[in-house]
């Protein structure tokens, strides 16, 4: 995007440059012959030129007589941005694909059923697909363009901004300065002045301290302030011509062409003859002005208006105007030289200049008219992009939902160097298949530079898939101890094997095959866990692992250490989230807690956050953080029983990691209370509709906070939490309660912290021998707790 925008830029600064330099030959030539109006009308042809980024094209036009290579050029920047989508999408292959992945009892089987049966080993598969070099060689080099473009884009835009924000800053400080101007009774001098232009526009005068020389402020409320001096010593003479020269400019709205050329500088900063072009622009703005001024009146005032003009330019000081328009700036010793040899031009010279100006506007602002040999140029080179364009989008129709899975997987990876195989790459991996696997299911393949990847697989357009019910399961080999997929139907009749050691998962509910390929990496180990709940459908766990990335922290165990794993429970699931620690951090807090004296405790009683710090896999180098029963907190290393360690600085050091990069929350049963409504929400299954039902009876809301405010710790269980009960507090807060709905009395506040509110002896809640279900039952006797 900002790339196109950038070399759309180049073209329109080219064009204005060819305009630009047309009209500084013509003002060294003739310009002392035309009227300075003509030469700054003129200007107004580069200005469209840098302002407007497309051009109507003509036979007359000058851009005919000068070589283009458009179309080529149009072409390359298709063919790149053609480059680019396919790198974007990773198309360009990876050589030397291995095929089987060693490790067949990785995480997320699809069924647990395992067998044992005696069989000999598949050997490994090797293949050695590589791309043909000169097409590599010319990816690599349109590629390498685009990035050369995209950086020096970026340049260009950065350079831009602080231009402007300068521009801008400049324009406020001014306006600011300008705030104390005093509105000035000019006795109908203003109208006078107005006659004299025909100009029926009411304009007011300020009088400011502030400035040196007068300018026109404001773009809708345009008013003109004079410094007060001027008006205090000028004769009235003097303080007309300023006037009406402040008149002319706002009659020509030279207000806003100033600051339109302001800001297309800042857009063609990199272009000195734009630089130049604008300098030479405001010098001649003013001096058609003063000419303007001049031929307003019929009697001779060339050496008053002079003085006058002497008279400010001696007062003026550096002020930085902001692209306000100010009487007494722009070279004015040249103002005064033309001032003093002013002339009225005849009607003749007018009509020259006129007819000179609207030729300049013909041939500078229109585009070279495309020859048929061009067109026939641009059609072939278009042609061969929309070619290859549209191969590219019927695969991807063809492939698109398998594509949707693999980025949807893929973008929850920290960093992923995944590209698509080659044909022959996956050629390879399909001839190892079982026969009705290979002739009827295609997909894509995607790998990493190491060779470590995965194959998405469905069934082709008008073949035969595999029966409804077909399942899947793992068979282990007593002799070798490795394992061997096997695809069964619904009757348990086998359909095929897939080879030793080779990690399959079929999805019915789909009828995606996933298969693994290659040595297992790290970015393969997640997306072997990914693609469980990816394709098995539980989109909850994947929406949470993508806020999880933008929090900083993830929840499929990438076996990245040193971390910190929080336990969370929300919405009806119940992720890990992890996120990684600095080495350094890691190593001064595990020495700190090696050192650091520990004191006796029953551990069996600790509340346990569902924090834990892992410095490495061994879980003997796992702490939790841990709460005693008064509230204290403290630190507990794994599998050390009867000893705690209690220090806050380390327990809030790595509890201010957790708030800010998960989405841990720890609500006590303090916050229960003065509750006015409750609202129960159950959705018992995946499928099911949700129930929803609101109580608002005083006795039924008192019973329920008496019982839940009067709840104990407990730890967190694998109770499926599917209801959730609201109590809006009379302060207008709202409390969320996640409720156990299997014969559990537990719940859950925030995220983390579980309580049972059952009697005892069933475990640490309230006495009591009443089962607090039956009470949640009975108080929203509109919800039904028992699954279908």
């Amino acid at each position: 995007m900002l790339e196109n925008i950038f070399l759309t830029i180049i073209n329109m600064s080219t064009a204005a440059s060819i305009a630009a330099v047309i009209i500084i030959l013509l003002r060294m030539l003739i310009g002392r012959k035309i009227p300075k109006t003509f030469h700054y009308a003129a200007w107004g042809i580069v200005l469209i030129r840098l302002l407007v980024p497309f051009s109507v094209p003509t036979s007359f036009s000058l851009f005919n007589f000068i070589p283009s290579n458009g179309g080529e050029i149009r072409q390359q920047i298709n063919m790149t941005g053609y480059e680019v989508e396919r790198v974007s999408r990773n198309e360009i292959a990876i050589d030397g694909t291995r095929v089987f992945h060693r490790d067949a009892n990785a995480s997320g089987e699809i069924d647990d059923r395992v067998n044992v049966i005696d069989d000999e080993t598949d050997n490994e598969t090797v293949t050695d697909s590589t791309l043909p070099q000169n097409g590599r060689i010319t990816s690599d080099n349109n590629i390498n363009k685009q990035r050369i473009v995209s950086v020096i884009a970026y340049i260009w835009l950065v350079i831009f901004l602080i231009l402007i924000v300068f521009g801008i800053y400049a324009y406020l400080k001014t306006c600011r300065r300008l705030k104390t101007a005093v509105l000035f009774n000019d006795n109908g001098l203003v109208n006078e002045c107005s006659s004299k232009l025909n100009f029926k526009r009411k304009i007011k005068i300020y009088t400011s301290e502030k400035i040196n020389t007068p300018v026109v402020a404001g773009i809708i409320n345009v008013r003109i302030i004079i410094p007060a001096f001027l008006v205090n010593k000028s004769d009235s003479n003097h303080l007309k011509y300023v006037i009406i020269h402040e008149l002319v400019h706002i009659k020509r709205y030279d207000n806003i062409t100033k600051l339109l050329a302001f800001f297309v500088l800042c857009i063609h900063w990199f272009n000195p003859l734009i630089w130049i072009s604008f300098l030479l622009s405001q010098k001649d703005m003013e001096m058609s002005c003063d000419i303007k001024v001049l031929s307003a009146y019929k009697s001779d005032i060339r050496s008053d208006y002079a003085n006058s003009l002497l008279n400010i330019a001696a007062k003026q000081n550096a002020l930085i105007h902001g692209g306000l328009l100010a009487f007494g700036e722009s070279s004015i010793r040249d103002r005064i030289k033309g001032i003093m040899k002013f002339k009225k031009s005849g009607r003749l010279i007018k009509i020259i200049a006129t007819f000179m100006l609207v030729a300049l506007g013909f041939i500078l602002l229109t585009n070279r008219q495309t020859d048929d040999t061009d067109r026939g140029k641009s059609a072939v080179a278009d042609n061969t992009y929309l070619n290859e364009q549209q191969e590219f989008n019927n695969e991807k129709d063809e492939f698109s939902e398998l594509k949707a899975y693999a980025k949807v997987m893929e973008d929850l990876l920290a960093n992923s160097n995944f590209q698509y195989m080659t044909e022959g790459q996956m050629e390879e991996v399909l001839n190892t298949l079982p026969e009705i696997v290979r002739d009827n299911y295609r997909g894509i393949g995607r790998i990493e530079s190491s060779g470590s990847g995965y194959i998405l697989l469905k069934c082709k357009k008008g073949a035969k898939g595999l029966p409804e019910g077909t399942r899947i399961y793992e068979v282990t080999s007593i002799s070798t101890k490795l394992s061997q997929k096997v695809l069964e139907d619904s009757q348990g009749d086998e359909i095929c094997r897939f080879p030793t050691g080779m990690y399959v998962n079929y999805y019915n509910n789909k009828d995606i095959f996933f298969i693994a390929v290659g040595e297992k990496s790290a970015n393969m180990s997640q997306i072997m866990q990914i693609e469980v709940f990816q394709l098995s459908g539980l989109d909850e766990y994947i929406r949470y692992a993508k806020q999880a990335k933008e929090r900083g922290s993830f929840i499929f165990n990438s076996e990245i250490y040193p971390r910190i794993a929080v336990s969370i429970m929300i919405d009806g699931i119940s992720p890990i989230e992890y996120v990684q620690i600095a080495e350094t951090f890691a190593k001064d807090m595990k020495e700190k807690l090696y050192n650091l004296e520990k004191i006796e405790c029953d551990t069996n009683t600790l509340v346990r956050t569902g924090i834990e710090v892992q410095f490495d896999e061994d879980d003997e180098n796992f702490y939790e953080l841990c709460l005693l029963s008064d509230g204290t907190k403290v630190i507990h290393k794994h599998k050390e029983n009867g000893r705690v360690i209690i220090d806050h600085d380390i327990y809030d050091s790595i509890m201010n990691i957790v708030k800010a990069k998960t989405a841990w929350e720890w609500v006590e049963l303090s916050e229960i209370h003065d509750i006015v409504r409750a609202e129960m929400r159950m959705k018992l299954g995946r499928n099911s509709e949700e129930q929803v039902q609101v109580v608002e009876d005083a006795q039924n809301l008192k019973e329920l906070e008496n019982m839940f405010s009067n709840a104990k710790y407990c730890d967190l269980t694998g109770c499926p939490f599917t209801a959730k009960i609201l109590l809006t507090r009379r302060d207008g807060k709202i409390i969320a309660l996640q409720i156990a709905t299997d014969s559990c009395d537990t719940m859950i506040l925030g995220t983390s912290a579980a309580y049972d509110y059952g009697p005892e002896p069933r475990g640490p809640g309230v006495e009591g021998t009443v089962n607090r279900q039956e009470v949640l039952k009975r108080i929203f006797d509109k919800i039904n707790w028992e699954r279908t």
